[in-house]
């Protein structure tokens, strides 16, 4: 699915929800968990890139949550027949700044977890190599916007230490990704 199109169908969903009524003040999400999918940008050195994300969010209390996360990313090498693929899976403390209020805006920080696989489309057929676990950190800053009892818009920008190696060749994912989603609490 090309990233236009992605986006024109998230965008049509959040104008569908958004229409179908507002947030009342005295309901919120504390102690509540939800799931969820998101958009995320990284504008990397030498290229750009979109991939999606799918979570599950657990709103502890008024102050604190807990978010783990799969990210689905691949990138072309340099070389013409290989794409390395990761899946980093993502765990996330969340510290709510404007505790009580509706809309929450939040400082959170955790562990990534990914095992790269180089893919080759080369002769004789293709093949598929996996690499190592590794870890690295994460942390940035978000805001929650509800637009429904039930359904959340967020946004992030969330900063990775994503660095790994695999057939000797190092892929570095380091730097900032703005990320953009809906969550569904229930």
């Amino acid at each position: 699915m090309n990233k236009i199109k992605a986006l024109s169908y998230f965008t049509l969903l959040v104008v569908l929800v958004s229409t179908s009524g507002l947030f009342a003040e005295d309901e919120n999400h504390f102690g509540k968990m939800g799931i969820g999918m998101d958009l995320n940008y990284y504008p990397g050195e030498t290229e750009s890139e979109y991939y999606f994300g799918l979570f599950t969010r657990l709103r502890f209390n008024e102050t604190y949550g807990l978010e783990a996360e799969i990210q689905f990313r691949s990138k072309m090498t340099d070389l013409t027949n290989l794409e390395i693929g990761s899946q980093p899976l993502s765990f996330s403390l969340l510290y709510f700044l404007l505790p009580k209020s509706i809309i929450g805006l939040y400082v959170f920080g955790g562990v990534t977890f990914t095992k790269p696989v180089l893919q080759s489309s080369g002769e004789p057929g293709p093949s598929e190599t996996e690499g190592e676990w590794q870890k690295s950190l994460h942390g940035g800053f978000g805001l929650e916007i509800p637009i429904s009892p039930n359904l959340v818009l967020h946004g992030a920008l969330r900063y990775n230490d994503l660095t790994f190696t695999i057939t000797g060749m190092e892929v570095d994912y380091s730097g900032f990704a703005y990320s953009g989603g809906i969550t569904f609490y229930f």
